[in-house]
């Protein structure tokens, strides 16, 4: 989640406020093609920083590309359709090499299992942000 200011639509500057949005990781998804970033700005010892950046960046990547994959993929029945409607942040070339690991019968296979287990699901999480241990108060 990102913190941004939002302007009042009437113009009026003092009436806008900041409100809290999806982060849209500029500094990693606005590179120009071929960059890459500079990981040695971060304060971290070496042995430390591959475990805890790839936790990082994985998590983040693994929540966008389901993003990706609920907004441009499922909602557009045809191969067609899908390659008109991309992510802004991926190129052509890495929709149609995404769109072409979705489309495989192994993954198919995944997601078909993954529905189906999430559809048994009787008691779905309802708390929100509250953590576990504040609800055993």
């Amino acid at each position: 989640m990102v913190k941004r200011f939002r302007e009042d639509p009437n113009g009026d500057e003092s009436a806008g406020k900041w409100v809290r949005g999806t982060s849209t990781l500029p500094k990693v998804f606005d590179q120009p093609n071929g960059s890459k970033l500079e990981l040695d700005k971060w304060e971290l010892d070496e042995t430390r920083k591959e475990p805890t950046l790839a936790l990082i960046s994985g998590d983040e990547f693994r929540n966008k590309k389901s993003k990706w994959k609920r907004n441009f993929y499922t909602r557009y029945a045809t191969y067609e359709e899908r390659i008109s409607h991309r992510p802004e942040q991926l190129s052509q070339q890495e929709w149609v090499q995404l769109m072409e690991f979705w489309d495989t019968p192994e993954h198919q296979a995944i997601s078909k299992r993954n529905r189906a287990n999430r559809a048994k699901q009787i008691a779905k999480h309802a708390a929100g942000r509250i953590s576990f241990p504040q609800l055993k108060r």
